[in-house]
């Protein structure tokens, strides 16, 4: 996740240059998810205002979700169900590890 320190709720708010650092980061993040954990893909995302979805509306963020072939999220779009086929705790592990690299 992409958090910018600029407190906003309003993604047209924002500075050019904020967008363009967070967009920087997200390539970043991309490289990282790819390189330290295989990811094969990436859903990149903002859920903006509470009506848009957004889990914490007073606070812009960029979502980085790392994908892989044949993975579940099918499951979710048909049974509102999710299921997890990893161990987080490894994951947070490798990324925390490899993090200092990207930035």
């Amino acid at each position: 996740m992409i958090i910018p320190h600029h407190h906003t709720d309003a993604l047209e708010s924002l500075d050019l240059e904020v967008w363009l650092h967070i967009t920087a980061l997200a390539q970043k993040g991309v490289r990282m998810l790819k390189e330290s954990i295989g990811a094969h893909g990436v859903n990149i995302g903002m859920n903006l205002g509470r009506a848009g979805g957004a889990g914490i509306a007073e606070h812009i963020h960029l979502h980085l979700v790392p994908r892989w072939e044949r993975d579940t999220n099918f499951i979710t779009s048909i049974a509102q169900t999710r299921v997890y086929s990893t161990d987080f705790e490894r994951i947070y592990h490798k990324l925390r590890d490899a993090f200092p690299q990207y930035l």
